[in-house]
């Protein structure tokens, strides 16, 4: 194929253009696993902390539903005879 000068040109830099797009797109995908990784372990330690709460809160319940720290005493609780 016999080109002109600014036909080598025009070509070379559509064929830079198109290692560039590849390149970038390379790049955001990159971008995107990492992000998507951060906001996983993110996650993950606030649903930790969560569920460390919620269990602590039913223990809480619980104890203050048996009368709370003072069981089988007789101010505000306790079990009634």
């Amino acid at each position: 194929m016999f080109m002109s000068e600014d036909d080598k040109k025009i070509y070379s830099m559509v064929q830079r253009l198109g290692q560039l797009e590849k390149d970038g797109t390379k790049e955001k995908k990159a971008k995107e696993k990492a992000r998507l990784k951060e906001k996983s372990r993110v996650e993950q330690a606030v649903t930790a902390k969560r569920e460390a709460h919620t269990k602590e809160n039913r223990v809480n319940r619980y104890k203050k539903e048996q009368g709370g720290n003072n069981h089988g005493g007789s101010k505000r609780g306790g079990k009634k005879p």
